[in-house]
């Protein structure tokens, strides 16, 4: 109480003060101290400049610890090493009149628990003398925000990740490339043929049915390491990380088209299917999520112009291609409508025994 006291009142106003008007204004003091920490929901500790325990407080849950082990003790001599790691800076932020907030798991006997550390300075005029700690329980909070994450980051229909992970994998691909270049990693576009025939005659139930049996056969195909995920209505994406060569990446897709070419049960029924795959050699580390997976959409487009069950290794001539597309696309676009296009007829004659007669003309 004195210090709180020390923190509110100036030398004049306690010097003019009587012994018995003191001790009154600590009693008020350590009372009011009380009905705060009682109204509390936090474990509070006292730590001195040393980081040494003081004074702990609860009215909500009890000590995982029994006081006697850590009240005069330093915070590194009692407590497990990944709450030092945290707290040893927020220590050092104190010291500079910061405050600090860290969370961390806790393996109690009915589970894990999540904890949340509010670490604030106790100064008295500029002069340091320890931290107040408040510690809060938030296993409830972090049990609901893995569950957002998990709404946010799968797909709904066959709980794989979404596009959003994806690209989030990729990056951590391309990092560990660039520190392990020799691993060597592909990227698979899987386009599902005919599928919308599928959701069309059975249904939409029996639609995500087939998917998500689509994705347990892809994933029983590449290791628990590698990613499968979905990217939308019948398109998905595999990331396989760490193989010898080419010959190997191609081996890879052709399992992966094998476990979808196996006919599908549903509801009474038996489904067909084939899938077209692009895949993209991902060699150099410099490269970018989103140039990947649109080369491996370009590499699975031209896959399904050859026909179901086709797969194709994307390189430098099939992204000209498509950059050739655009560019004639766009220019007949602009052609039609400041009028430049000009039509010739050219004449076709039907060449008969005794007479040439016209059949018809080609527009060009």
């Amino acid at each position: 109480a004195g210090w709180l006291i020390h923190g509110t009142l100036t030398d004049e106003v306690l010097a003019s003060k009587s012994r018995e008007e003191l001790q009154q204004m600590l009693c008020e003091c350590a009372a009011m101290t009380q009905a705060v920490l009682d109204a509390l929901p936090d474990l509070v500790f006292v730590l001195d400049e040393e980081a040494r325990f003081l004074f702990y407080h609860t009215s909500g849950p009890g000590l995982y610890l029994n006081p006697n082990v850590f009240l005069g003790k330093r915070h590194d001599e009692v407590m497990p090493q990944e709450i030092r790691e945290l707290f040893a800076p927020a220590l050092e932020r104190a010291r500079r009149g910061e405050t600090s907030e860290y969370s961390y798991p806790l393996e109690m006997p009915d589970g894990q628990r999540w904890y949340a550390a509010r670490v604030s300075p106790w100064a008295v005029r500029g002069r340091f003398y320890g931290v107040v700690v408040g510690i809060r329980e938030i296993t409830e909070r972090k049990l609901l925000e893995a569950k957002l994450t998990e709404v946010t980051l799968s797909d709904s229909v066959t709980g794989l990740p979404n596009r959003t992970l994806f690209f989030d994998r990729l990056n951590q691909c391309l990092r560990r490339l660039e520190r392990e270049p020799e691993l060597g990693a592909a990227l698979y576009s899987i386009d599902i043929d005919r599928f919308k025939i599928v959701n069309e005659s059975g249904g939409i139930a029996v639609g995500d049915e087939i998917l998500r049996q689509v994705a347990e056969r892809l994933c029983s195909v590449v290791r628990p390491a590698d990613t499968v995920a979905r990217l939308g209505s019948d398109e998905f994406a595999v990331l396989v990380e760490g193989f010898d060569d080419e010959a190997e990446a191609l081996r890879i897709a052709e399992r992966l088209s094998e476990v979808l070419h196996q006919p599908f049960a549903c509801q009474g029924r038996t489904y067909s299917l084939t899938c077209c795959i692009g895949i993209v050699l991902i060699e150099s580390p410099l490269s970018e999520p989103s140039q990947l997976l649109p080369e491996a959409e370009l590499a699975v487009a031209k896959a399904k112009r050859l026909g179901p069950g086709s797969r194709i290794f994307y390189d430098e001539h099939l992204h000209m291609q498509a950059a050739q597309q655009l560019e004639l696309e766009r220019d007949l676009r602009q052609a039609l409508e400041a009028e430049d296009l000009e039509v010739f007829y050219q004449p076709i004659f039907r060449l008969g025994e005794h007479e040439i007669s016209l059949a018809g003309v080609e527009a060009l």
